[in-house]
């Protein structure tokens, strides 16, 4: 009886997956926004294929609730298609979750590529392990953790943001992450953080490249709506009336914003602070700025050696431009 349980035991262990997946990190993340494809194996033909996210939006128009969701599309090598292989409600029309990260991980031992998927913000997050089943993904395990102080989905009013990462963003107009020119001597960290480990430095005249970058919101601006308007990009787009208070979360270029407003972020022109207005121009805005965000950019480069290190002196570089 023993021996049977031991032989059982076995069977079962060699059959369960591993979950050997490494941990999301912060480069994988993304903003909703960001749908440019992912490439990686994930047949295990050693050939890259390509998966590319979609968003959409569920509406109830009795209830005047919707809720938002993004899929994957797979397209491998081969040419073989599979469409919407994973879905997820990443929000409603209360609140969203701000970055979500698709990655592979090595779960299973027979030589297909097996993903993992996550969405979070400042409060909670869920990391889900799918398998891939040859000609579909199933859920093998899904962990969501909350902290201590809110469940910000579902137990309290949302509230602004203390502290907004923006993973990927190039905050003005034309940024773009390519060969840039070091304009002045400059640092490399490990982290994003000047107390982190030196990797490199680099001297002026020197060309690295420009890999990814955060845009880090310290302290969210704020606007007055004084008159009912509308903002945001289709299809998110939110009815704003006299009294509402927006939180400005970062400038994306060309007097565009992105701001936060009752749990859910948007995107769209707006005036700041610093704007020279005339008094009957101040009295047509629909918008009063109350003040600017504070933010900080740190920026992931690698230089001619191969060695990746951050900087968040975003000014040490020139050709950022790609309209210059």
């Amino acid at each position: 009886m023993i021996f049977m349980h031991l032989i059982l035991a076995l069977l079962l262990l060699s059959n369960a997956p591993a979950t050997d997946c490494r941990t999301i990190a912060d480069h994988d993340k993304r903003s909703f926004d960001n749908l440019s494809p992912i490439t990686f194996d994930v047949d295990g033909d050693g050939k890259p294929d390509t998966i590319i996210p979609r968003t959409y939006v569920v509406r109830n128009n009795q209830q005047s609730k919707e809720t938002h969701w993004i899929t994957f599309d797979l397209k491998t090598s081969q040419g073989y298609v599979l469409k919407s292989f994973f879905r997820y409600k990443y929000g409603t029309s209360r609140a969203d979750y701000w970055v979500y990260a698709l990655v592979p991980c090595n779960a299973n031992k027979d030589g297909r590529i097996n993903l993992v998927f996550y969405a979070g913000d400042d409060t909670s997050d869920e990391t889900i392990v799918l398998l891939n089943q040859g000609e579909s993904f199933g859920v093998r395990s899904r962990k969501r953790t909350t902290s201590a102080h809110a469940d910000f989905m579902q137990h309290r009013q949302p509230s602004p943001p203390s502290h907004y990462e923006d993973f990927g963003a190039c905050p003005f107009e034309c940024c773009t992450y390519r060969r840039w020119t070091v304009n002045a001597e400059t640092v490399f960290y490990q982290g994003r953080s000047p107390n982190s480990h030196v990797i490199f430095r680099a001297k002026k005249g020197e060309h690295v490249t420009g890999l990814t970058g955060v845009v880090i919101t310290l302290q969210p601006g704020k606007a007055l709506v004084k008159k009912a308007t509308t903002l945001g990009r289709a299809p998110h787009q939110v009815q704003l009336k006299p009294g509402d208070v927006l939180y400005v979360l970062h400038y994306l270029g060309e007097g565009y914003y992105k701001f936060w407003f009752r749990g859910r972020i948007y995107e769209d022109e707006l005036p700041s602070v610093n704007d020279r207005l005339s008094p009957a121009e101040q009295a047509r805005q629909a918008i009063q700025p109350l003040s600017d965000p504070q933010t900080v950019w740190w920026v992931k480069v690698k230089n001619k050696r191969g060695r990746v290190g951050w900087s968040k002196q975003d000014d040490h570089f020139d050709d950022m431009d790609s309209c210059a």
